[in-house]
């Protein structure tokens, strides 16, 4: 799976932040990732107007399989043995 700036993601829970809260399963683009004392960080675009930056467990991407439709795939699951060390 590709994490790129343009892949589309959603919500994987309600997010409730200062200015009002994205409802679970909110469709958004992914803008950029980055990394902040060893977490991984994506600011995203929601297509209902609201740009976050959340962690790795608050999204996940979607892509398409091979003749298999569209396929969900948790962030974190992507991000490999170095999300898993201790801190």
């Amino acid at each position: 799976m590709s994490l790129v700036s343009g892949t589309r993601c959603r919500s994987t829970r309600t997010i409730v932040y200062s200015a009002g809260i994205v409802r679970r399963a909110t469709q958004g683009m992914l803008v950029s990732r980055r990394e902040n004392v060893g977490r991984e960080l994506f600011t995203v675009d929601f297509d209902t107007g609201q740009r976050l930056i959340l962690f790795a467990h608050e999204i996940e991407t979607h892509e398409r399989g091979a003749g298999r439709g569209l396929r969900r795939a948790n962030v974190r699951s992507t991000l490999g043995a170095r999300e898993a060390s201790p801190r």
